[in-house]
C-alpha cells in the first residue's frame, strides 16, 4: 500500500510520524481508510493512545510489530491533467487591474482605502488569538468594513465608484478574474464619491449611506468611540506605505488592516469620536 501526501503551491505537507492501530474487522477483506479524529494537541504525549501496534517517529529507529513494514520512497506519481472535451479554453491577463490598486499587477494610479474596525475582536467571525497566545499575538483581523475610493477610466464609463473591498459575511478575496462572485461585489449604491485637485493636492471626499455601515451606526447611537484608518495610494511612489496607524503605538504591522494582503498594513487600532 502506497500513502501519497500532496501539497499545494503555497503550503508542503510534513509528516513527522506513522502510528499502527489495530482496526475493525472488514468481512469483506476491502481497503479502505477513513478519518477518525483530528488531534492538533497531541505532542510527546501520544504513548499509549496511538502506535501500540508499532509506530514510527521519523529520526528515530521504527519499531513495528512482525509483519509490518514501511519505508519512504521519492517516486513521485503523476497523473495526467485531460482538459474536458467541450469545454472552451480561457486565458487571462497577467497583470489585472485590481479595485484596491495592488502595486505590481497591471497599472498603478492614485486612489484611497478607508476602513473602519466596528465590531469588537472576537465578535467578528473571526478567533481572536489562536490557544495559548495572549490577543493580537500575531495577524488578526482588525477591519470590518473596507471601501476603494475610485476615479473610473473614460472608457469605462468615468465618474466615481466606493468599491466595496469587505464587510462583514463577505468572502476575503482580491477581486481577480478567476475569483468567484458574491453578492457583496461592487460598488456602494447611493454612495457619493468626489476627487478634485488643487495643484499637487488631491482631495478626495466621500459620503457612504448608514445603511452600509451598520455596525459604524450602531456605535454612533451608542456614543461609543471606533476605530478608523485610510491608505493613501501614490502611482508615483507605490513603495510607500501611507497608512493613518503607520508607527503608532497603538498599532503594529498586521495584514488584515488593508487589501491587498501581501502589503505592508498597520493594524486598524486608531479610535474616533463622533461630533453632533
Amino acid at each position: 500500500m502506497r500513502v501519497t501526501l500532496r501539497g499545494d503551491w503555497w503550503y508542503n505537507v510534513k509528516l513527522a510520524a506513522v502510528f499502527f492501530d489495530k482496526g475493525e474487522v472488514n468481512p469483506k477483506k476491502e481497503t479502505s481508510a477513513f478519518l477518525v479524529k483530528e488531534d492538533f494537541d497531541t505532542r510527546g504525549n501520544w504513548k499509549g493512545v496511538y502506535g501500540k501496534s508499532g509506530y514510527w517517529v521519523f529520526g528515530t529507529m521504527p519499531k513495528f510489530a512482525a509483519g509490518i513494514n514501511a519505508k519512504p520512497t521519492d517516486t513521485e506519481v503523476l497523473i495526467p491533467l485531460v482538459w474536458p472535451a467541450g469545454v472552451r479554453h480561457y486565458s487571462y491577463r497577467k497583470d489585472p487591474v485590481l479595485p484596491d490598486n495592488s502595486s505590481g499587477l497591471g497599472k498603478a494610479y492614485d486612489n484611497v482605502q478607508i476602513a473602519f474596525n466596528a465590531i469588537p475582536i472576537g465578535e467578528d467571525g473571526y478567533g481572536a488569538f489562536p490557544k495559548g497566545t495572549m490577543p493580537k499575538y500575531i495577524g488578526y483581523k482588525c477591519t470590518d468594513y473596507e471601501y476603494a475610493l475610485n476615479q473610473v477610466a473614460p472608457e469605462y464609463g468615468g465618474g466615481t465608484e466606493i468599491w466595496r473591498l469587505l464587510v462583514p459575511d463577505m468572502p476575503r478575496k482580491h477581486f481577480f478574474p478567476r475569483q468567484p462572485k458574491s453578492p457583496f461585489d461592487g460598488a456602494v449604491k447611493d454612495g457619493k464619491l468626489a476627487i478634485t485637485h488643487e495643484g499637487n493636492t488631491r482631495i478626495t471626499e466621500c459620503a457612504i449611506p448608514w445603511s452600509e455601515i451598520p455596525d459604524v451606526k450602531k456605535a454612533l447611537d451608542a456614543g461609543q468611540t471606533i476605530k478608523f484608518s485610510f491608505r493613501a495610494n501614490d502611482d508615483g511612489n507605490m513603495g510607500n506605505c501611507l497608512e493613518l496607524a503607520r508607527e503608532r503605538s497603538v498599532s503594529k504591522r498586521n495584514s488584515r488592516a488593508f487589501h491587498a494582503d501581501w502589503k505592508e498594513h498597520w493594524a486598524n487600532e486608531v479610535e474616533f469620536g463622533f461630533e453632533k
